[in-house]
């Protein structure tokens, strides 16, 4: 059974940006700064969404997402769907993005017999994502995609640059920055007022667009900034 291999965080950011590009190549269709992520499941990959009771489905309550990589099936609780309830639309985004995240990076990993075992998936073909297992290496690979994938780097600074009208990074107090990389699709803790305005042109949550800032150098630490003067 494979180790997951070891991916620099350029990276994440060059496979999401490669299939962000095959979009746009092949639907003439602008990605950004809304990246049509269903849109890339299932039109540009060919794999299949499917919106259940998770809990039900898979006898486990904690499961947000999973996918079944030999089948081509990626699947959603529907207490996360926008239409039922539209304050969880960055967290329905994410975990779409997260779990495509395992099918670029992972996919290769495992054979059917061995992908139950190696995910939790009690044996049938699945990776499930539990809140859980979310500390284990392929959660925080598939979080990382999933972030640079919603939030590509370009995209993220234009956008910067419009509502800050500069292109420098904010000095935030350290105790106000997040710092957090396993939680990028909740939306439960405060964020800084350019984060929750970037987060609605990106439609992802608050928490992630902040992260997401915090990780590309545009919102650091006040410290910091005093120190590269």
């Amino acid at each position: 059974m494979k180790q997951p291999r070891y991916y620099r965080y350029e990276e994440f950011e060059g496979k999401a940006q490669q299939l962000l590009t095959q979009y746009q190549q092949r639907f003439t269709t602008p990605a950004i700064p809304e990246i049509p992520v269903d849109g890339i499941i299932e039109s540009l990959l060919g794999l299949t969404l499917v919106y259940d009771n998770l809990a039900r489905l898979f006898a486990c309550d904690d499961i947000l997402g999973a996918i079944n990589i030999h089948e081509g099936a990626i699947y959603v609780d529907t207490a996360l769907m926008p239409e039922q309830n539209p304050a969880c639309e960055g967290r329905f985004r994410f975990t779409l993005a997260h779990e495509l995240g395992h099918w670029a990076l992972h996919r290769f990993d495992v054979t059917p017999k061995e992908q139950g075992a190696l995910f939790r998936a009690e044996g049938n073909g699945h990776i499930l994502c539990r809140k859980a297992t979310r500390y284990e290496q392929r959660e925080w690979q598939a979080n990382q995609f999933a972030a640079c994938l919603l939030m590509p780097a370009e995209p993220v600074h234009a956008c910067w640059q419009t509502i800050t009208n500069s292109a420098d990074p904010l000095p935030v107090a350290p105790q106000d920055l997040m710092n957090r990389q396993w939680a990028l699709g909740e939306d439960y803790l405060p964020a800084h007022p350019v984060a929750r305005a970037m987060a609605g042109e990106f439609r992802v949550s608050n928490q992630a667009m902040q992260i997401r800032l915090e990780r590309i150098g545009l919102l650091v630490a006040a410290d910091a900034v005093s120190l590269s003067l």
